[in-house]
């Protein structure tokens, strides 16, 4: 392993690490903690760091250019995502697979996956790779012959963090898994772009697209009540209390009564329903004759739970109230 020496130094108003080894060149980055990193050869002093000042900003302004803006996507339903240049609308499923699957211009992704960021994000990222995989399939063998390589293979890397495309001597290209969102010009471009090919497509907008790249970046969404249980207190993500009115049970969906204990269910910091109400459109509002239904954004208008247990079942594996088919 080659040693190295590292100190801090600053070079205007700017604080800098920098890092000298055996190697003969400068160079300059910027760590995963937004730290900047200079590396040099062993000779390297503070004041030649100082007098490429200008370099240096340069690369910092090149580098800010080109970096992500990582964005962060939301589980639930509405939440876009790009697919080979186009936006596709997340739509969670019922689906006891946890296979994430491109359906038109609906992303469809189980309940079961979204509960967990990591599993959804790999489900995600296995679509992005099997979409460019095909893409690849179809294009690969034409892109080759261009540079007399009609047998060019290639592979997705599902890495979180890599590049975007490298070229192996022997084991061909390597693309990101996120690349799968890009207009297919864009990654005939960018794959163009890297066998040192004509362009095909305007360089600007790719690299535009290339910092807008969704990388896999997932929140689950937040619950919009954060109070305790307005019938028994029990905090968010706590279970109710044994006689809450609210509180409804985990085998049949319906308010607890008689219930044993172990049916007892967790305040999540909305009335029980009111999610799948929203999710399957059920709504209503008073008139002089008693409740209609109505659309979200009518004035009035409130969750229709008698609808919702009229044209649902209790899905104790879920629990959620699901359409019956």
């Amino acid at each position: 392993m080659t040693s190295r020496t590292e100190r801090i130094l600053r070079v205007g108003n700017t604080t800098v690490t920098l890092r000298t080894s055996d190697r003969t060149t400068l160079d300059a980055n910027i760590d995963a903690n937004g730290n900047i990193i200079v590396r040099g050869p062993r000779d390297t002093t503070d004041d030649i760091v100082e007098r490429r000042r200008t370099w240096l900003y340069r690369r910092l302004a090149k580098i800010t250019d080109s970096t992500p803006t990582n964005p962060i996507k939301k589980l639930v339903d509405g939440e876009t995502f790009a697919v080979r240049g186009r936006p596709a609308t997340l739509q969670l499923t019922d689906e006891t697979d946890t296979k994430a699957v491109l359906d038109g211009a609906i992303l469809k992704l189980p309940r079961i996956a979204a509960t967990k960021p990591h599993k959804a994000r790999q489900e995600l990222i296995n679509l992005y790779s099997s979409i460019t995989q095909t893409w690849l399939k179809e294009n690969l063998g034409q892109i080759g012959q261009l540079i007399a390589e009609p047998d060019l293979s290639a592979r997705i890397s599902t890495r979180l963090r890599t590049n975007w495309i490298t070229r192996h001597p022997t084991r061909g290209l390597t693309i990101h898994w996120a690349l799968g969102q890009l207009p297919s010009l864009q990654l005939r471009e960018l794959i163009h772009r890297t066998l040192a090919l004509h362009t095909i497509a305007d360089p600007h907008q790719l690299d535009a697209n290339l910092r807008n790249l969704w990388l896999g970046n997932i929140a689950l969404p937040t619950p919009p009540h954060s109070a305790p249980c307005p019938d028994c207190a029990a905090p968010i993500n706590t279970f109710h209390a044994e006689a809450c009115d609210i509180a409804r049970c985990a085998r049949t969906g319906y308010q607890r009564g008689s219930c044993h204990s172990d049916c007892n269910t967790i305040w999540t910091g909305r009335l029980p329903g009111e999610a799948e109400c929203e999710e399957y459109g059920f709504y209503c509002r008073p008139t002089p004759n008693g409740y209609e239904p109505c659309n979200a954004d009518d004035p009035r208008a409130g969750h229709d739970f008698n609808r919702l247990h009229r044209d649902c079942n209790w899905d104790i594996a879920a629990q959620r109230m699901t359409l019956r088919i």
